[in-house]
């Protein structure tokens, strides 16, 4: 007569043979297929055994039955603990062949055990009914030990297993979930079976029919995820880096420990086991659902690791929020922002397709799930369309638009309908552009929680673009800042230059004749000629700034360069130019940076005398310092000139002039790490003094 627990154990052996077969036709090669059909290959051995020897009406005819089922049962841990080991790895293939060995010797060892001791040395007694079908079994010391056997093997499951899905992405994590339930269901169901096995050395037919129930719900778990997602699809691999928890390991050790508290004290009271046992587990349950109920904080949690594990389309907005802030921290460009955000979002909401357009300094669009170029213009015009009145719109069927018939570019557009939802990115005035996102991986549908989550980020995405374009522009102005006031310079200097030659022309037309003015300009022209070919110089490396290159540098030379153009033009203004330098005086710097600023401050004073006066040049160490102070008996500069306007660039005091000589001088002056002094009184003269660090 074949009841109940029969049915269930001979359901649980089709249902392993059914996973058995959907693997071995439809996963790919490798560690993990071959792990997962030998286990289950034992586990249909084990439960059709198991079926038969409940339906056993004889010792003889159990015993039959029960020597291959002790044999599956002993070898199923090994290749399922192979599996666990193995399943959702990366390194699978490296795994399986660094253990391999160890794998077949402990499958061997097993096997023979099993096969060599006979049964009688694992039981004590076995048990049937007045009506002759079995009842249930007193196990021995040998027996208790396959028990203990079997439960490490389970911790062992739950380890490994709990180890991959921490460490799998999202889609992993989809993939993992189903699995991950049927191996929990199954442990728990054998923590109670095979804990009370323990406990009191008996176990009957009806915890053998919870046993096959918990062998049912782990192998339709693992036909639905193998049916569905395809079971070896997930990649993760688990490094030094990666925390493993040991979850696990703590519950099966807690409830280990319980139960033999419980034993413990129902030996010592003369208690019925399974009585206390009841009890103790319920008054466990009760107290555990009268906290979740009164406790806020506890029903938070709950909730927390239920959405973050098995509610994947459910997001842990923190977590988010702080990759997403990272994520704009890190896009320095407008187009790392848009491809990045793109990638990000559609990984994070599960979906197959999305883009991102925007029109903001040039228009840039960023895929997910297309080649580049392949969404037409007609579908951007479109979704532009959807959110005229909206800011973000969802879409419970795909909607799409006709491409365009012109398709100069040789790639194939789009066609079929994609998109689901949609956000518009810009403010309320001005729209910037847009996020389109096709359909969800699993086939589910768009929620009012996604509808939110796509909203705000359109709204941070959208301050990200702009705070990005801001920055661009102000780069871009500072460019043009730094390139006009390098151009001013330039002008300033070809000014000086251009002044000396016209001089030299005005005064050739009297003196043409003279052979010592004839020598006097031919030096004037040669020098004009070198400056400008400095400037031509200066300007193809296109420095705002002067480039600083020290050497040692005689300073009395240094100033007969700089003054002997200045001295004919000194004499045409009625101007007595006069030099003192202080004997043997030397300083590291750079000669023609310096040399520009010594021909700048005293072309500026020769033009601030109106009539005749003297500017004398004077150079002399002041504390382990080189001063060169420039004065002269002009008309000095205005106060309030003095006060706002002394180095700003393009104001000055000279008709047509630029304001920038001096500012001139004063960079060249701070890039040697000096000072540029000025004291002036209108009427009477300035004096500029330049103080320069020796070394």
């Amino acid at each position: 007569m074949i009841y109940l627990p029969s049915i269930l154990a001979f359901l649980a052996a089709a249902l392993a043979t059914a996973l058995v077969l959907l693997n071995i036709f439809k996963s790919p090669r490798g560690p993990q297929k071959i792990f997962l059909v030998l286990a289950g290959i034992v586990l249909a051995l084990e439960q059709v055994s198991l079926g038969l020897a409940l339906s056993a009406r004889d010792l003889p005819a159990f015993f039959s039955f029960f020597h291959p089922m002790l044999l599956g049962t002993a070898l199923f841990p090994v290749f399922g603990l192979a599996f666990c080991l193995v399943f959702g790895k990366r390194d699978d293939r490296e795994i399986a062949k660094r253990h391999l060995w160890w794998i077949i010797a402990a499958g061997i060892a097993v096997a023979a055990l099993a096969l060599t001791f006979p049964l009688r040395i694992y039981f004590r007694e076995i048990h049937f009914i007045e009506d002759g079908s079995f009842w249930g079994l007193t196990v021995s010391g040998w027996g208790k030990a396959v028990g203990a056997y079997l439960l490490l093997a389970n911790v062992f499951y739950l380890y490994c297993i709990e180890n991959t899905y921490r460490a799998a992405n999202v889609a992993g994590k989809v993939t993992l979930k189903y699995p991950f339930l049927g191996i929990l269901a199954a442990s728990l169901i054998n923590f109670i079976v095979l804990g009370r096995f323990l406990a009191i050395s008996i176990i009957d037919r009806y915890y053998f029919t919870v046993h096959s129930v918990g062998v049912i719900i782990l192998c339709v778990s693992f036909i639905y995820a193998a049916y569905r997602y395809g079971l070896f699809n997930i990649q993760v691999y688990i490094g030094r880096r990666f925390a493993t928890s040991a979850v696990a390991v703590v519950i099966s050790g807690t409830y280990f420990l319980a139960l033999a508290i419980i034993t413990y004290v129902a030996g010592a009271l003369g208690l019925p086991f399974d009585r206390l046992t009841v009890t103790v587990l319920s008054l466990f349950a009760a107290f555990l659902l009268i906290a979740l109920l009164i406790s806020g904080k506890a029903k938070r949690r709950l909730r927390q690791l239920v959405d973050e594990n098995f509610y994947i389309n459910r997001y842990d907005y923190r977590q988010e929020w702080r990759r997403y802030a990272a994520l704009l921290a890190e896009s320095a460009t407008i187009d790392d922002l848009a491809t990045n955000i793109t990638s990000s979002l559609c990984e994070t909401m599960l979906v197959k397709q999305g883009i991102l357009h925007v029109s903001i300094n040039g228009e840039k669009t960023a895929y997910h799930g297309f080649r580049e170029g392949a969404v037409s213009e007609d579908t951007i015009a479109g979704i532009h369309g959807l959110l005229s009145k909206e800011s973000v719109v969802i879409y419970k069927q795909p909607i799409g638009f006709e491409s365009s018939e012109d398709n100069a570019g040789g790639i194939e557009q789009e066609g079929p309908a994609w998109v689901m939802a949609a956000a518009r990115l810009g403010t309320a005035k001005e729209t910037i552009g847009f996020i389109a996102l096709g359909e969800k991986h699993m086939n589910t549908s768009f929620t009012e929680e996604d509808r939110n989550f796509l909203e705000t980020v359109a709204v941070q995405t959208t301050a990200a673009f702009e705070n990005l374009f801001l920055e661009e522009k102000i780069h871009e102005s500072k460019q043009m800042e730094a390139f006009t006031r390098f151009a001013s310079f330039m002008i300033h200097d070809l000014k000086n230059t251009v002044g000396m030659l016209s001089l030299t022309a005005e005064n050739a037309k009297q003196n043409i004749g003279n052979a010592e003015f004839q020598m006097d300009a031919i030096e004037t022209v040669e020098r004009s000629v070198q400056k400008m070919r400095q400037l031509i110089d200066s300007l193809k490396t296109f420095e705002a700034s002067h480039t600083i290159i020290k050497s040692e540098t005689d300073i009395a030379a240094l100033l007969e360069m700089s003054l002997a153009p200045m001295k004919q033009i000194a004499a045409s203004a009625g101007v007595t130019l006069e030099s003192h330098v202080d004997e043997s005086l030397s300083a590291l710097l750079d000669k023609d940076a310096i040399h520009r600023v010594i021909e700048n401050i005293v072309l500026n004073g020769i033009e601030a005398i109106s009539k005749e006066g003297a500017l004398t040049v004077h150079a002399r160490t002041v504390e382990d310092r080189l001063h060169i102070v420039i004065t002269d008996d002009g008309e000095g500069f205005d106060p309030e000139y003095m006060k706002n306007n002394l180095f700003s660039p393009f104001h000055s005091t000279k008709k047509g002039g630029l304001g920038i000589g001096l500012v001139l001088c004063k960079s060249i002056v701070d890039s040697h790490g000096g000072r540029l002094h000025i004291k002036s009184e209108p009427g009477k003269g300035s004096t500029v003094t330049v103080s320069l660090p020796m070394d």
